[in-house]
């Protein structure tokens, strides 16, 4: 149980406290992990343009991606970007991380193999760092359609577990989440991006190529729900002759038994870029989703963004980013008669369209904009680094606790500031090595210490940050231990030093240690009172039994029986 200490809490707000503020004015490090090139683009300019650090880790970039890669691998930008292309640069990225000590990873994978290839990197940033991780999570459940459904549900179960906060696109995933999950609900959050729409090329105002084309963009699956549009082609046309379904996409041939009227479809079967992509958006006058299943789709924000109007079924979370008669025309799945019906109606109205489009544009600026999403993640960043320093109770702002393997960043950080001077040789010992390497051992090994409670750890914080450590290193038979304590300099002399201790000496009674030893430079005055004055007994001297600063020191070796 922690040990709160109010008799010093306004003693101590008043005087030296560096972690109060500590990144009120202090640039954030931010970690992006996505394979989306043009994610990691837009979220690093914006964070760039506020003076944030950032690195960027994702996959190696495709001609598709040159103008995002370019922008992200300028010299001149405040940022680091690793592209995996295979195990050697999966290390590279590895020690990157470390070297950059991220105070916060943005996890935006969807799914793959790089979130599995980094979770172990996430996780030790967690822990040595104390990063926070806010990942978004499209798919809280794995949808019909997903090849891997099992491989994407540990992925997602991973995911959710190494985050802080957990951000998804709408307000029925978000309580998805909740309830599937088990995540608190103040650690959930509901907002969108735009997607790629910034990746096309979007045509000026008053710019107008449209023909009587009904657009259908992306890759084909089964749960997207093309056969009910083959189905409803002949409907459309006995209406309007001049109209054309344009299908843009990889594995449609499956479906080209249904045809009808092969005049009637422009057929592109292949990868679509950027480029095309928006020639046949601005050509078309309406983007069709007629999907049987799903959560929502990136084709939403794009056709937003070229002021097209939508007609898409009632499925997954369409009606939440798409306001039926706002925005765009929602139908039932699976009725092809409908969505017919639907496309129909808005090919012979030209004035309705431009309103949808107009409105579908106005809502992508309000909602979706990567401006207005970035914003919202600089604010959920900020709280989270504040919530380092601040307490459940704000009354209380320093207390004793015994340390868990989830404050192992803490103690890491502790052993940067202490010195050489430190109470016990313990300590000197411990001096905290400086390659990555010898670093990620010596973490490692204080990690399995507190595990497998090797080694007891009590922490004196001050608004959450150490300024005090004892600890007792036990024995492989739990009957002897090694103590030590450490404290700030600033801190000394206030009383704090006997409070520890005595806190350590209550849990390792209750760990079943039954005698102590310490080891005490002879002429550190105050620690040899303090262990005296705890029932430590002066057994020996230890001639030139430590080195400080290169020269031998004689130890005092100190006993006490619990």
């Amino acid at each position: 149980m922690p040990f709160n200490i109010s008799k010093w809490a306004d003693q101590m707000s008043a005087r030296n406290n560096p972690d109060t503020n500590r990144y009120v004015n202090h640039s954030l490090r931010v970690c992006i992990i996505t394979p989306y090139v043009f994610v990691a683009n837009e979220i690093a300019k914006r964070l760039d343009s506020k003076g944030f650090s950032t690195l960027v880790i994702t996959v190696t970039p495709s001609k598709l991606y040159k103008h995002c890669s370019n922008y992200l691998t300028r010299p001149d930008r405040n940022n680091t970007v690793v592209f995996l292309s295979g195990i050697r640069t999966l290390f590279t990225s590895v020690i990157t991380v470390f070297r950059f000590r991220p105070n916060i990873i943005q996890l935006y994978t969807g799914g793959g193999r790089l979130g599995f290839a980094l979770y172990l990197v996430v996780f030790l940033s967690k822990l040595l760092f104390g990063a926070r991780v806010v990942s978004f999570i499209m798919e809280p459940v794995p949808r019909m359609g997903i090849r891997n459904r099992r491989l994407a549900w540990l992925e997602t179960r991973l995911e959710i577990l190494l985050s802080s906060v957990v951000i998804t696109d709408t307000e029925r995933l978000k309580r998805l989440i909740i309830g599937v999950h088990k995540m608190p609900p103040s650690r959930v959050f509901a907002f969108t991006n735009e997607w790629d729409a910034p990746c096309f090329a979007i045509p000026q105002s008053g710019e107008k190529e449209e023909e009587d084309w009904i657009l259908f963009f992306g890759n084909v699956e089964d749960y997207k729900g093309l056969e009910y549009l083959i189905l409803a082609e002949p409907l459309i046309t006995s209406e309007i002759p001049r109209a054309k379904i344009v299908i843009a996409g990889r594995g449609q041939e499956k479906y080209y038994h249904l045809i009808r009227n092969k005049d009637n479809f422009l057929l592109l079967n292949k990868f679509v870029d950027y480029d095309e992509g928006s020639v046949l958006i601005k050509k078309s006058k309406i983007i069709v989703l007629p999907y049987k299943t799903g959560t929502v789709s990136g084709v939403i924000p794009i056709a937003y963004a070229f002021k097209k109007p939508i007609v898409a079924t009632r499925v997954g979370c369409f009606d939440e980013v798409i306001k039926h008669g706002e925005t765009g025309v929602l139908v039932e799945p699976h009725n092809p008669t409908e969505l017919a019906r639907a496309l129909v109606y808005l090919l012979k109205d030209d004035e309705l369209r431009r309103k949808l489009g107009e409105k579908g544009f106005e809502k992508l600026k309000r909602e979706f904009s990567w401006d207005v999403f970035v914003s919202k993640l600089m604010v959920i960043y900020q709280k989270l680094i504040s919530r380092r320093n601040r307490q459940s109770d704000p009354k209380t702002k320093m207390l004793i606790k015994r340390a868990t393997i989830l404050d192992l960043h803490k103690i890491y950080s502790f052993y940067e500031k202490i010195s050489l001077d430190a109470t016990t040789s313990f300590f000197y010992r411990r001096v905290l090595p400086r390659s990555i390497t010898s670093r990620i051992y010596f973490i490692t090994r204080i990690a399995l210490n507190i595990l497998f409670k090797k080694e007891i750890f009590a922490m004196l914080l001050n608004n959450g940050s150490i300024i005090g450590l004892s600890h007792i290193l036990v024995s492989r038979n739990k009957k002897y231990g090694e103590e030590g304590i450490v404290l700030l300099k600033e801190h000394q002399g206030k009383g704090l030093s006997t409070l520890l201790a005595f806190y350590t000496l209550r849990e390792a009674r209750r760990e079943g240690v039954k005698a102590l030893w310490a080891i005490i430079d002879v002429d550190n005055y105050p620690s040899i009172k303090l262990h005296q004055k705890l029932g430590f007994r002066i057994i020996k001297v230890m001639p030139k039994a430590a080195s400080r600063h290169g020269r031998p020191v004689d130890m005092y070796l100190l006993i006490k029986t619990l």
